[in-house]
């Protein structure tokens, strides 16, 4: 089978930490969102919103609430070695955008109206009207030689996110995806085969 341009995105798309300075157009900005809100979301209620920050100030603010919101969460689980190179790869990258998130050209905010519901059923409705529209984005990015990474680290200091941005209570600040033009190239996405995961029928 030919497979179409979307496949070969999809497995490039994968994350993307570190950024040249180059910034993002509005055109850019426009596209991305349009792409997202193309995403399915439950009974269609539509109940995203997304905040775009390029100003550099607010994000040297949003990037130093992450930076201590990563410390927080990451320090005690960093004092176990790593258990492969991989691993100890994949804390680095992680540990460069805590320290140098506030060099992604653009950070966007993935939001819904709250608050999340407390019923897994409901919960699983209420976050099922936002993760496709992140991925959306995501492969939108992709398409334009932009990198991304999708990251929740800032959902431990959310009340000072909010208030930087000046967000209501009554918005959940889901995901937040730092994008911009990657340092490295593209590369196909690290996973094992898809037999590994696959049932086919039965579990």
């Amino acid at each position: 089978m030919d497979e179409a341009p979307l496949y070969e995105t999809m497995r490039t798309a994968g994350s993307r930490r570190r950024f040249t300075p180059e910034p993002v157009s509005d055109e850019q900005v426009r596209a991305l969102i349009e792409a997202a809100i193309c995403a399915p979301n439950a009974r269609n209620g539509q109940i995203w919103s997304f905040i775009a920050v390029r100003e550099a100030e607010t994000r040297a603010q949003i990037a130093a609430i992450y930076r201590q919101a990563w410390y927080d969460s990451m320090t005690a689980a960093l004092q176990t070695p790593a258990g492969s190179e991989e691993e100890a790869r994949d804390r680095r990258s992680w540990r460069y955008l805590a320290d140098h998130m506030a060099e992604a050209p653009l950070l966007i905010f993935a939001c819904l109206r709250g608050p999340a519901p407390s019923e897994p059923p409901r919960a699983a409705y209420y976050y099922g009207s936002i993760f496709p529209a992140v991925q959306n984005l995501i492969l939108a990015a992709r398409g334009m030689g932009l990198g991304t990474t999708l990251t929740t680290v800032h959902k431990n200091r959310e009340p000072q996110v909010r208030e930087v941005l000046g967000v209501p209570e009554s918005i959940d600040l889901v995901a937040l995806i730092p994008v911009g033009r990657p340092v490295n190239p593209f590369t196909p996405v690290r996973r094992r085969p898809a037999a590994e995961f696959l049932h086919l029928e039965h579990w």
